[in-house]
């Protein structure tokens, strides 16, 4: 199974979870484009073996690689907290987001990536979750929810005025804590002699909190 961590930031936590518990975990640094993510993920669901994504905020533990090897089903999801303007309530359970998931060879087989997102205008970050779950979805696939993992971001509600002059959560600040500057991709590992450090090809990040 290929286990791909892609980020723009980087988290001391995330990163040493990942460390212990997911060898030959690919880090890929996708702030360069929009389209970065998804290039990242096509690249990598071939069909040949399966696909395991964590993203930049989320913590993995012990369990959740050995249940993704071990279990037959062809999508598997752990599921997490997200932002409240997602639902009348804070604290709603993503289920079918790609934080820390996996994707079977044959779930890859069946929906070749040329089928999930053809065109330009559906291959950015912000939108390729919901382009794969839909596709997913359309395709006879079910998310398989395992168990929880822990999510690092905070959300600040921003409100702003709709269409139809009501107020209401229209857009999300992220005010994740222990977040690093954006960097290339590989070599990344937590500074033995400190904890609170990420190392990048030889370059020490501070930080930034």
């Amino acid at each position: 199974m290929r286990i791909l961590a892609p980020y723009c930031t980087l988290n001391t936590r995330v990163v040493r979870a990942l460390e212990w518990y997911a060898d030959d975990v690919e880090f890929v640094y996708t702030g360069r484009s929009r389209t970065a993510y998804w290039e990242a993920i096509a690249e990598r669901w071939q069909g040949s073996e399966d696909l395991m994504i964590v993203e930049q905020d989320i913590e993995i533990n012990e369990e959740v690689v050995a249940e993704f090897v071990n279990c037959p089903e062809p999508w598997c999801v752990y599921w997490y907290t997200g932002p409240p303007c997602l639902n009348a309530h804070s604290g709603v359970k993503l289920k079918e987001s790609l934080g820390c998931t996996k994707f079977s060879a044959g779930l890859q087989y069946a929906l070749p990536h040329e089928k999930i997102s053809p065109f330009p205008e559906q291959q950015s970050w912000d939108i390729i979750d919901g382009r794969i779950t839909k596709m997913a979805m359309f395709s006879g696939f079910t998310p398989h929810i395992h168990g929880q993992v822990r999510h690092f971001h905070q959300f600040e509600v921003t409100l702003l005025p709709s269409p139809s002059n009501k107020w209401r959560p229209y857009v999300w600040k992220n005010l994740a804590k222990g977040a690093y500057p954006s960097a290339p991709d590989q070599g990344v590992r937590v500074s033995e002699g400190d904890p609170d450090k990420i190392i990048i090809d030889g370059s020490v990040l501070e930080n930034e909190v």
